[in-house]
């Protein structure tokens, strides 16, 4: 019988090579099997993303239908489908619908909904159940996303540091160095992402760079990121960091990162950094540019938001564009959000116009009535702000509220309330802000 050369290990085989390859090589079959289907979810992506932009009235009847199948996998399909489509709803449905056999896939896509509606609690929990299914770095990446939402580092810090025990591995390290480097611990943050890239975690790269940008080390920093960019050519964390080097001192180097970011891609989230990164630079007209495009392109309520604050610079009707951001994400978050906006412009008559509307709509709780303090404060009403203040503590200890107290008793010359208050706030987070701040008080309370 005339033998064949296995095409995997070479070995010359005379009996049924189907067979050999079947027993001896099983892992290689398994691999075949997964690029094989790989190709089948690439091509019918394609397939599905075609129709949706050519016949999208159609499509959305076809994925209706489609989302009634019991198959498991059909489901899956239209679920991601429709978060990709921000019909959070619909795909929330469809993933509760799947939870009797939840799994890391399940979690991640419900934490996900939750998240862009606003639950930020309630996404976290859904992201941990994903780490439990042994899902880590996409789960904990969005809760260290969500946690820099809310300002709330020391919380992530934490989560990272107790989760690096249970999981040690370069990715979650590269994080840590991150937000390390976010509270000032510059020189932690140096170490443990020379840690990371020492695992073989070339995010670490990206993060040792910025450790060495705060640290003032910034042609050490450009060294590392151009040898990140040798090592990746695609990847565009270097080009951001790049970006932010020069924001300050070489506009047209800074622009010129930003114009690479924007051909490499229309990633939505780039184009959310590139519309705010030429606003900080001054390029109005091309941050306009980019966002009419991104609005086009994608369906996320940001554009409106980021849209709405060009035509705030610019003298134009905003309020069109914070209206659709509202309806897009109605929460109490993004009433925040544009309320906060209308302050740091320093237009209160509006800011209240939206405080208001949230308040007949969520109640007035803590939140909402330590902003009513922050517009106050703005308008030089102190004692008013300093009640508003008082009244948010009564509903709920916060630290918001204890810094605008201790703005008002500084306004007012009282260091001695100034300082309690700032004892208060050092209690609820020990932050090394509010410790400096505490001891200024302090110095200037003794001379």
């Amino acid at each position: 019988m005339e033998s064949k050369v296995c095409p995997i290990c070479g070995a010359r085989i005379k009996g049924n090579m189907e067979d050999h390859i079947k027993y001896m090589h099983p892992e290689e079959i398994a691999k075949q099997e997964m690029e094989m289907l790989d190709e089948m979810a690439r091509q019918q992506q394609e397939v599905m993303k075609e129709m949706r932009e050519r016949y999208p009235g159609i499509y959305n009847e076809f994925l209706e239908e489609l989302a009634k199948d019991d198959s498991r996998e059909i489901k899956m399909i239209c679920a991601n489908e429709y978060l990709s489509m921000n019909e959070i709803e619909k795909a929330e449905k469809l993933f509760t619908q799947m939870l009797d056999n939840a799994d890391a896939e399940v979690y991640n896509g419900l934490g996900i909904c939750c998240r862009r509606k606003g639950d930020y609690d309630k996404a976290i929990d859904f992201f941990k159940k994903a780490i439990d299914c042994g899902e880590v770095e996409t789960s904990v990446a969005n809760i260290c996303d969500i946690y820099e939402e809310e300002g709330k580092f020391y919380e992530e810090e934490k989560f990272l540091k107790e989760l690096l025990k249970k999981h040690e591995n370069g990715y979650l390290y590269a994080l840590h160095s991150r937000i390390l480097t976010m509270i000032g611990k510059y020189e932690d943050a140096e170490k443990i992402a020379t840690k990371a890239i020492g695992m073989g975690e070339d995010d670490g790269y990206i993060y040792l760079a910025f450790s060495l940008i705060m640290q003032g080390k910034e042609e050490k920093a450009e060294e590392i990121l151009r040898e990140f960019n040798e090592k990746h050519p695609d990847r565009l964390h270097s080009y951001i960091l790049l970006a932010n080097i020069y924001m300050e001192r070489n506009v047209e180097k800074a622009e010129e990162y930003l114009n690479i970011l924007y051909e490499k891609t229309k990633d939505p989230f780039i184009l959310d950094y590139l519309i705010s990164s030429f606003l900080n630079i001054g390029k109005m007209e091309r941050a306009e540019e980019i966002i009419k495009e991104a609005l086009k392109l994608h369906h996320l309520p940001q554009y409106h938001l980021l849209y709405g604050i060009i035509l705030l610079m610019k003298g134009d009707d905003e309020e069109k564009e914070f209206e659709k951001f509202i309806e897009a994400f109605p929460s109490k978050e993004a009433y925040i959000k544009v309320i906060d906006i209308y302050i740091d412009a320093e237009n209160y008559g509006k800011a209240w116009k939206y405080l208001k509307k949230a308040e007949i709509i969520y109640g007035s709780d803590e939140i909402f009535k330590c902003i009513r303090g922050n517009i106050l404060f703005q308008e030089e009403k102190i004692d008013e702000a300093l009640e508003e203040y008082e009244a948010s503590i009564g509903v709920k200890e916060n630290i918001d509220a204890y810094i605008g107290m201790i703005k008002c008793f500084m306004k007012k010359g009282d260091i001695r309330k100034a300082i309690e208050a700032c004892h208060k706030a050092i209690l609820i987070t020990d932050d090394e802000e509010l410790q400096n701040e505490l001891r200024y008080l302090i110095n200037k309370m003794g001379g």
